[in-house]
């Protein structure tokens, strides 16, 4: 039997019938064809899910203009579209949808947020409804903007102190996270990181690595984060 197939039911009916002439009432037997069509069974299911518990967010700042990529780590992330359970991320009033990577681990992209004053609570849910307070935050700053870099060149050995000058640069000086990169232009050499130092909100220190070879051209950029790196073309 398939659903939406119409059945005929035949079942046998009693009415009474009445003699006009006489008045003598008898019953009389009737057969009563019903269509009915199978619907099939409605099935509705409640799925329970374990909250998740968040350990850990890398990076915990981003730009005003959002699209960092946050690692949020923890335990019991999941993912059931077929459920509701997506995970969702909640930074600040802002929701925005999580890339589920493994029951400890999922990515959320910052979205874009002018508050540079308070940090952002941050929180995730698995059906977009119910969210956990992590207790950890998110910040917001503006994108550093680079305009000059002196000196220019140093000894191949390392070691020169370079100051990279500009406007709004924030103070972030974690030294995990608050770094140069050199990244050579003419080589095939990885790039290298070097602790950065604020010294005021236009001006950061960098002493530059040695072990390149001399003749060696590198970009050199700045991070706040660890992630999201200065647009700059010195």
């Amino acid at each position: 039997m398939s659903v939406g197939e119409e059945i005929s039911i035949n079942k046998t009916v009693y009415k009474e019938v009445t003699d006009e002439a006489t008045g003598h009432v008898s019953m009389q037997a009737v057969i009563q064809t019903d269509h009915i069509y199978h619907l099939g069974i409605s099935k509705v299911e409640y799925y329970y899910y374990k909250q998740p518990v968040v350990k850990k967010i890398e990076p915990n700042a981003g730009l005003v203009s959002g699209g960092t990529q946050i690692e949020i780590s923890g335990i019991n992330f999941a993912y059931r579209p077929e459920y509701g359970v997506v995970p969702h991320c909640k930074i600040g009033k802002k929701v925005v949808r999580a890339q589920f990577h493994s029951p400890v681990r999922i990515i959320c992209i910052s979205p874009p947020n002018e508050d540079i004053t308070s940090p952002q609570l941050v929180q995730v849910s698995l059906n977009g409804f119910d969210y956990v307070d992590t207790g950890l935050l998110f910040t917001y700053y503006e994108q550093p903007i680079l305009s000059n870099m002196y000196p220019i060149s140093g000894p191949e050995s390392g070691g020169t102190q370079i100051y990279l000058t500009g406007n709004r640069i924030a103070n972030m000086s974690d030294p995990w996270k608050f770094k140069c990169r050199f990244s050579s232009i003419n080589a095939d050499i990885p790039p290298k990181f070097i602790p950065a130092y604020f010294i005021n909100d236009t001006t950061v220190l960098c002493s530059s690595p040695g072990g390149w070879g001399r003749g060696v051209s590198v970009l050199v950029q700045l991070t706040l984060n660890g992630v999201d790196y200065s647009d700059n073309n010195f």
